[in-house]
């Protein structure tokens, strides 16, 4: 940020912008000093000028004894702030170890600030915040410099990942694999996704849902919106709903095509593809509806959020759930993506930890369903 020093003293020329009863100058005027205090005045009609003023394309401001304003000035209930040769600066400002940001019409400025393709916040006096910051429900946290952390950083021996937006992903921290390649969770913090393995069913070990799965229905929903585009293929590698650091698996290298700490691929994570699939499928990317842990989580962090509607009726663009008890999911469940009815037949999207990146597939083993998470249908 030190080479924000540079604008400490920029000039713009024909500013007009909230500093109402601002004037140009005159072919008779001039500069005085006053060699008493050595103030400096601006003189034209052998009179001081007084408020706001541009001279050669700079704005300077006089007090009502027409005399030259240096430091700190409210006007209008704003504030603005003049260097010691009286110019109103723009851009950052360092100013008792403090920065503060100066609109171009050399207002303070308040609140959330993108600079440079860098945001930033000024607390409500103006000083550039750094730290955690807490903002409608969510956590920044801006580096020493200022401008939001958009990678992962590590605080007393804690990780924290952030999206490019500088918005904190919550529960997603570092994982460890253990040698049968089995997401060994560790306790201390939340557990993280693991996908299904196979697809046998044990009529013996059937889970426990919140009701009935219904079979799906010949009027069942089979359009999300007019925009919904089915996928039967795996999403390219330029896909960004996929493999960007904005899908919050993938920011934390949960996802193909990075490897496990045993250096073998990861070969899919059905959370990252679900997330991605979700994102595509709204236009939004899902960070408001707790979407962050293991697959079976993915239900009653919903719930909780109150993000989405949901029920066990399938439909077209829905969010299935499985829970803990699916078999071979090691007690991690599974989450797919609704592509299809038809027919009474309902069609799924999905990746899997132990199998395929992509796979186009009927539904299988409802019985483990907790239910499907309705995209179309948010609570706000």
């Amino acid at each position: 940020m030190r080479n924000k020093v540079v604008k400490k003293t920029a000039v713009i020329g024909a500013i007009t912008l909230a500093l109402t009863g601002m004037s140009g100058i005159k072919a008779s005027a001039e500069w005085k000093q006053n060699e008493d205090n050595n103030t400096w005045s601006w003189i034209e009609d052998d009179s001081k000028a007084t408020g706001w003023k541009l001279i050669n394309g700079t704005w300077y401001y006089f007090n009502d004894n027409g005399v030259m304003h240096t430091g700190w000035l409210k006007y209008n209930n704003k504030k603005y702030k003049l260097s010691d040769s009286g110019i109103m600066i723009t851009g950052w400002n360092l100013d008792n170890g403090k920065w503060y940001y100066f609109n171009d019409d050399g207002t303070m400025h308040i609140g959330w600030l993108k600079d440079n393709n860098e945001w930033y916040k000024l607390d409500e006096d103006g000083t550039m915040i750094t730290g955690w910051i807490s903002d409608n429900d969510k956590w920044y946290y801006a580096k020493p410099s200022g401008n939001l952390e958009t990678d992962s950083i590590t605080i007393d021996g804690k990780t924290y990942n952030f999206l490019s937006d500088g918005t904190m992903i919550e529960n997603i921290e570092s994982v460890d694999f253990s040698n049968d390649n089995v997401l060994a969770i560790d306790t201390s913090i939340p557990e993280k996704d693991e996908c299904y393995k196979d697809k046998e069913v044990n009529e013996d070990n059937k889970g426990e849902t919140d009701e009935k799965i219904e079979e799906p229905k010949e009027e069942a929903h089979e359009v999300i919106n007019s925009n919904f585009i089915e996928r039967t293929s795996e999403p390219d590698l330029d896909d960004k709903h996929y493999y960007s650091n904005d899908n919050i698996f993938y920011s934390v290298k949960l996802s193909p095509p990075f490897k496990k700490n045993d250096g073998t691929p990861i070969k899919g994570n059905c959370t990252w593809y679900a997330w991605g699939r979700a994102w595509e499928i709204t236009g939004k990317r899902p960070v408001d509806a707790g979407l962050t842990g293991n697959a079976y989580e993915w239900w009653q962090a919903n719930k909780t959020k109150k993000k989405y509607k949901y029920g066990t009726e399938p439909r077209v663009g829905a969010i299935a759930v499985w829970n803990s008890s699916l078999p071979g999911s090691g007690g991690f469940g599974h989450v797919a993506v609704v592509e299809k009815i038809e027919n009474g037949k309902v069609y799924i999207s999905e990746s899997m930890w132990h199998g395929d990146c992509f796979a186009y597939k009927p539904i299988y083993s409802t019985q483990y369903l907790y239910g499907y998470i309705y995209l179309d249908e948010p609570n706000y």
